[in-house]
């Protein structure tokens, strides 16, 4: 078990709570545990906001931290922070965005390459083909599908992994403790069976549009490439890709049926020339082979 985990935990369930916060505790204590215990002048000294400390000192008046540990054992999870050697080595582009991993599975997934196909919740037999395709190739070339449990293109890209025989990262917007939505129960199992099942969301958190928002960042930052299948100029999927065009994350985009209203985001990208056009998973790894 990593050092001070349980304040750790205790720490991120503190709502309002981030990884800079995490940096100035740990700039004025030895460890975390002095910091739960510090007094609200102390915390105030080193720049923690009064809202914060007022929350931590309501919470920890309410809650022992070995709570967390015993919450996080009892859903069957580990969970892995940035003082840690192999987030320092494989997930270090998530900080200071996800300062805490919490998993179910193989986590040494993550030292692989993988692969993230964007998509929304109302597929078409277009994008179903498209997927499917792609998925099997993906797999084929030793790549790993990383993506949401969300409903709609999420669930076909792990579907399709397992069918294939490939393994596959789930991403939760919610936290390790609940799936969402719940039909993806059994998926959700299949995928810590073979794969791994992670967030960076803290035990409790209940699903919300916000934190789809920010899962899809975080499988963009995980992701070598990601690809465009579908979604709307103004939705969620265009304004994770728009992200992960920020974090200079090599995109491609599908084009589709211009009268499509669900193929207008990738067309859009492809047009301004943020993401690259593909007919075939083959363009992807050679783009990446020679990068």
């Amino acid at each position: 078990m990593e050092k001070d985990l349980e304040f750790w935990l205790s720490f991120h369930a503190i709502p309002g709570f981030k990884a800079n916060h995490f940096v100035l505790l740990k700039s004025g204590f030895d460890n975390l545990g002095k910091a739960w215990r510090a007094s609200k002048d102390d915390l105030a000294k080193l720049g923690i906001p009064k809202s914060i400390i007022n929350h931590i000192v309501s919470k920890r008046s309410k809650q022992n931290p070995e709570e967390q540990l015993e919450k996080l054992e009892r859903y069957g999870a580990n969970a892995i922070t940035s003082d840690n050697l192999f987030f320092q080595e494989n997930l270090q582009k998530l900080f200071p965005v996800s300062p805490i991993i919490y998993y179910k599975g193989e986590l040494s997934l993550l030292e692989k390459e993988s692969i993230s196909l964007i998509g929304g919740h109302q597929t078409t037999d277009y994008s179903r083909q498209v997927a499917q395709n792609i998925m099997k190739d993906l797999i084929a070339y030793g790549y790993i599908f990383i993506g949401g449990l969300a409903k709609g293109m999420d669930s076909l890209c792990h579907n399709t992994a397992h069918i294939q025989k490939g393994v596959t990262v789930g991403v939760l917007s919610s936290g390790i403790d609940i799936i969402y939505p719940t039909e993806n129960l059994d998926l959700s199992r299949e995928i810590t069976d073979t794969g791994v099942l992670i967030t960076d969301k803290p035990l409790g958190t209940r699903p919300s549009r916000n934190g789809y928002l920010s899962s899809g960042n975080l499988i963009t930052r995980i992701s070598v490439a990601s690809i465009f299948i579908d979604g709307k100029t103004d939705g969620i999927e265009s304004s994770i890709i728009s992200n992960a065009i920020k974090e200079k994350i090599p995109v491609f985009g599908i084009p589709g049926n211009i009268f499509s209203e669900t193929s207008r985001g990738p067309n859009l990208f492809i047009v301004q020339g943020d993401a690259t056009p593909i007919l075939h998973f083959s363009e992807v790894a050679e783009y990446l082979g020679k990068s």
